[in-house]
C-alpha cells in the first residue's frame, strides 16, 4: 500500500494544486523513510508465506532483513527497528527446536564457526541424541512386530543363556545397534567440522542426499526441518475448511471432514504415497495370471 502511494506522488502533487488541503509536501519525507525502512521486513514477510519455511530458512530471512535495515544509517526508523529485530532474534535462539535446526545447517554451523559456544554445542548434541533415541524407540516395536514367528532350533541362540554369557564375560549380543550408536555419535560430533555453505544453500537437499550415509542424522533432520516456523499452514487449513464445510455440506461427520481435509491439504504428496504403498508390478502380474487362467 505504501509503495503504491509512493508511486502516485506526482498525482497527489497535481491534486494538491486544486485542493490545498490535500497538500502532502511536509509528509513525503516521512513516507520515503517509512517505505525504505520497512521494505526489508515486507520482503521477509513474503518469504514467510511460502508453503513451508523451515526454521533455518526463517532465521536466514530474518538476518537478511537486519542486514538491509542496518545499511540505512540516516533513516530515523533504523535504530528502533534494529533493536526490535535483534531482540526478537535472540529470543528465537533460545528455543530448543531452533538450536537443533541451526546446528544441522552448514550455513550456520561449520568448521571454524563461532555461531555456537562449546557449551551450546554439547547441549545441542544432547538434544539431537535424545531425539534419535526417541525415534529409535518408536521404530523398534513396529519392526519387531512384523518379524515372523519361527521356532528356535539347536543352531540358534537362547536369550537366557546369552544374557548369562554377557553377565560373565561382558560385551553385547546386539553388536549392530552398538555400531549404529557409535557411528551416529561420531557423525554428530563431526557436523561442525564441515565446510561453510552460502546463504542460498538448500539444507533440505543437503540431508536428503545423506539418507544412506547418515541414516540416523537424516531421520532427526527430517523431523527438525519439518518443524513449522509460522502459522501459514494453519491459515491455509482454515481456508480449506471454509471451502469444504459450506452451507450445502453442514452434515459431514467429523471423520469424513478430517479425511477430506487430509486429502485436500496433502494432494501433492498422494501420487508418491500411493505408488510407495503398493507393489503395482506384483498386482499387475497377479491380474495377468488370473486373466490367463480364466482364458
Amino acid at each position: 500500500m505504501v509503495q503504491s502511494f509512493k508511486t502516485q506522488k506526482s498525482f497527489f502533487e497535481q491534486l494538491a494544486t486544486q485542493f490545498p488541503e490535500l497538500d502532502l509536501t511536509d509528509h513525503w519525507n516521512f513516507v520515503d523513510n517509512y517505505y525504505e525502512a520497512f521494505k526489508p521486513l515486507y520482503i521477509c514477510t513474503k518469504k514467510m508465506q511460502a508453503e513451508h519455511v523451515c526454521l533455518p530458512d526463517f532465521y536466514m530471512a530474518w538476518l537478511m532483513a537486519i542486514s538491509e535495515v542496518r545499511k540505512l544509517n540516516e533513516n530515523p526508523f533504523t535504530p528502533e527497528l534494529m533493536n526490535s529485530l535483534t531482540t526478537r532474534l535472540k529470543a528465537l535462539r533460545g528455543s530448543r527446536a531452533f538450536k537443533m535446526a541451526l546446528f544441522i545447517d552448514p550455513r550456520f554451523n561449520y568448521r571454524g564457526s563461532k555461531f555456537f559456544s562449546p557449551e551450546e554445542k554439547m547441549e545441542i548434541q544432547g538434544f539431537i541424541n535424545e531425539t534419535w533415541q526417541r525415534i529409535h524407540q518408536l521404530q523398534t516395536p513396529s519392526s519387531a512386530s512384523h518379524m515372523p514367528n519361527v521356532s528356535l532350533n539347536s543352531s540358534e541362540h537362547n536369550d537366557d543363556f546369552d544374557e548369562y554369557l554377557t553377565e560373565m564375560y561382558g560385551g553385547s549380543v546386539n553388536m549392530d545397534h552398538e555400531l549404529s550408536e557409535t557411528r551416529f555419535l561420531q557423525q554428530l560430533q563431526s557436523i561442525d567440522l564441515e565446510p561453510r555453505q552460502n546463504h542460498n544453500y538448500n539444507v533440505w537437499d543437503h540431508w536428503l542426499r545423506r539418507k544412506t550415509t547418515h541414516p540416523e542424522l537424516h531421520a532427526v533432520s527430517m523431523i527438525v526441518l519439518a518443524t513449522p516456523s509460522n502459522q501459514v499452514s494453519v491459515e491455509r487449513a482454515f481456508s480449506a475448511l471454509g471451502l469444504v464445510l459450506s452451507n450445502f455440506r453442514t452434515q459431514l461427520a467429523e471423520e469424513t471432514l478430517t479425511n477430506i481435509l487430509l486429502v485436500k491439504l496433502n494432494k501433492a504428496l498422494f501420487p508418491q504415497a500411493i505408488s510407495a504403498a503398493y507393489n503395482w508390478k506384483e498386482i499387475e502380474l497377479k491380474d495377468r495370471v488370473k486373466r490367463m487362467a480364466n482364458e
